[in-house]
């Protein structure tokens, strides 16, 4: 039964995140990389950038909270500041090439007194021989009022492009769904892709996500 509901819930959103995966694949298909060896020696230098800061109010208390995005030649770092510019959190997010960024913050409620975060972060792009592209989901789960527990959890891929010398081609977009399957008044978070489905249930208990 819980099969045939998560493919008819499928079915009924396919329509409408089909213009999206279109509009994701604009906006984050890489340019050309160069691979001139005169620009190897860049590689030699641990180069850190900041990104601009996006500014929300996550837990309606009238003051913006900031997000900044800051860069090394190997990871991105993920802060969070409050309104007095204070750091309340920091997470590490997985990059695996040149162009990455954070795409979209999404604030989802799943509960009387929760929020969710859904930060879609694109890993970069690898072209050598192949190019290969991934982006990401991170959910950041808080109390609506209080940003004193701050939950971070590590999601799935969500968003796949393949191709290589021989002209093999493969991509994999994987819709997002938020819907209270079991009835217990928490939403769980559904990612959904041909006959492939990964739910995530926040746990209250633990809290903490729950890959079912």
């Amino acid at each position: 039964m819980r099969l045939i509901f998560l493919l008819s819930l499928y079915f009924a959103v396919y329509e409408s995140f089909s213009q999206e995966e279109r509009e994701f694949r604009k906006i984050l298909r890489p340019k050309e990389v160069n691979t001139d060896l005169s620009d190897f020696r860049i590689n030699l230098y641990d180069i850190k950038t900041t990104t601009k800061s996006y500014n929300l109010d996550i837990n309606s208390d009238g003051f913006n909270e900031s997000f900044i995005l800051s860069k090394s030649s190997d990871s991105d770092f993920l802060s969070i500041y409050n309104h007095k510019y204070q750091e309340i959190y920091q997470a590490k997010l997985d990059a695996s090439g040149p162009y990455s960024r954070l795409y979209r913050i999404s604030i989802q409620s799943i509960s009387d007194e929760l929020n969710v975060l859904l930060m879609y972060h694109f890993e970069g792009a690898i072209k050598y021989l192949k190019h290969e592209s991934n982006a990401r989901i991170y959910f950041i789960t808080y109390n609506k009022k209080n940003l004193k527990f701050l939950n971070f959890k590590k999601g799935p891929i969500f968003y796949q492009e393949h191709s290589n010398h021989r002209f093999e081609y493969f991509k994999r977009f994987a819709p997002v769904v938020l819907k209270d399957l079991n009835n217990d008044g928490v939403k769980e978070i559904v990612f959904k892709y041909s006959k492939i489905s990964d739910v995530y249930s926040f746990n209250s208990k633990n809290n903490d996500w729950l890959s079912l």
